[in-house]
């Protein structure tokens, strides 16, 4: 049961301070955690001081390897979204047609327009093509 601090820390020195078994300490390669000392302040506070004081996400990790302070607790700034990988695929048509169907509900729904504004929009696109399709005997 010991938490440990990891390349992210910028050796401030809050953590030391605060920590009521003196389990933290400095070392070369910047600040360790003595894993006997530590109880991650079970039975001291509600929550762990190191991380409670801590001003850097992902600098204190649990002994699964969880942040304790994950990305976007501090700063509050949102995660980046995953990224996606785009298959390179070459569509078929059918897969195209169903693709701007789609495509085109979603901007009919998402545009306020009167039904006026819609029956011209929809006029002046699908008109010529009833034209050259449709020819009447």
């Amino acid at each position: 049961m010991a938490f440990s601090i990891t390349a992210a820390c910028i050796d401030c020195w809050a953590c030391v301070d605060v920590c009521p078994n003196t389990a933290i300490a400095e070392s070369d390669a910047g600040f360790v955690i003595d894993a006997r000392r530590c109880t991650e302040c079970v039975g001291d506070f509600a929550e762990p001081q190191c991380a409670a004081i801590c001003p850097v996400e992902c600098a204190i990790v649990d002994e699964l390897g969880c942040a304790l302070n994950p990305p976007g607790s501090l700063s509050g700034l949102p995660l980046p979204p995953p990224m996606t990988l785009r298959r390179n695929v070459q569509t078929s048509p059918a897969e195209r047609s169903n693709f701007s169907g789609r495509m085109f509900k979603l901007l009919r729904q998402n545009v306020q327009t009167s039904p006026a504004e819609r029956s011209n929009f929809l006029g002046k696109t699908f008109r010529p093509l009833q034209r050259a399709v449709i020819r009447k005997p």
